[in-house]
This record gives structure tokens, sequence and C-alpha cells, in this order.
């Protein structure tokens, strides 16, 4: 019982929050690194506190895994309604995930495959993308964890 007393309690409204504000991009890395048994009572949460949201996933090798995160994050987005099938749908993915790739780029990536998993948010007139996941060599047992978010701000307003 001491150490209920030392740790605070946490509770995912508290992760999800800065300062008092909702953070779409910590929202979105949750979706992203949640447990793959909690991914829907996740969407309905973030259903809850306002937010449109969805979870896919993609794997691949080399230039084939950056191409799978994007044409699986925009079709997660249009088959769940959260974006219509548009072009600027399609720039807005294309350009969040642009973002994502130049954090989570590697040399190994040019000849490793990974796996990640994919949390895409829309609250009021942001938009956000999150990708947690690894990237290795199958088989040599040389896996690296990646993770990157990216953040477009007011892009439903214009």
């Amino acid at each position: 019982m001491v150490a209920n007393r030392l740790v605070p309690r946490l509770s995912l409204q508290t992760i999800l929050y800065t300062e008092g504000k909702f953070s779409i991009a910590k929202a979105a890395m949750s979706l992203a690194m949640v447990d793959n048994d909690f991914d829907d009572p996740m969407v309905k949460l973030l259903n809850t506190l306002g937010c449109y949201a969805v979870i896919t996933r993609a794997g691949g090798r080399g230039d084939n895994f950056k191409d799978k995160i994007l044409r699986n994050a925009l079709s997660a987005c249009e088959k769940s309604g959260l974006l219509t099938q548009s072009t600027k749908s399609k720039y807005m993915v294309a350009e969040t995930l642009e973002k994502i790739f130049t954090q989570i780029d590697n040399p190994l990536l040019s000849i490793a495959g990974g796996g990640v998993k994919i949390g895409i948010l829309k609250k009021n007139n942001d938009f956000a993308i999150a990708v947690y996941g690894s990237i290795g060599i199958p088989g040599i047992g040389i896996d690296k964890e990646v993770a990157g978010v990216s953040v477009l701000k007011e892009i439903f307003s214009k």
C-alpha cells in the first residue's frame, strides 16, 4: 500500500491532457501504442472526448513499407468516414506521413522489413497521425523500435 501513496494515480485522461488542454498528438500516439486487445475501447474512449479515431496497421520492406503505410492510412481514413475521398484528404494524409517518415527514416529501413500500428485522429479542425512499431532484418535478430507523430492544426477551417 505504500507504493500507492508514492505513485500518483494516473488515468488515460491525465495522460491525454497537457496543462489542462487535450493533446491530439498524445491521443494519436496512444492509438498507435495501445495493446491490440484495447483498440476498440481506445477508439470508443476518444469518441466520447469528441474525436474521430481509427487504427490500422501496415507492414512491408524498404520503400514498399512506406507505400503501405500511406495506402493503409488513407484507406482507413476513407473507409471509416474520418475523411472524405478527395484530393485534399489524400494531401493531408501524405503531408502528415511525410513528416513522420523523416522521424522514423533509417538506413536499415532500405533493406529491412517492418510492421507498425497507425493511429489516426481528427478533433475539431486538427488532424494527427502517429506510427509505432518496429523495423528489422528477419532471422538475424536486429530489430529497432520506431515511433513518430505529426499534427496538422486548423486544417479543416481552411
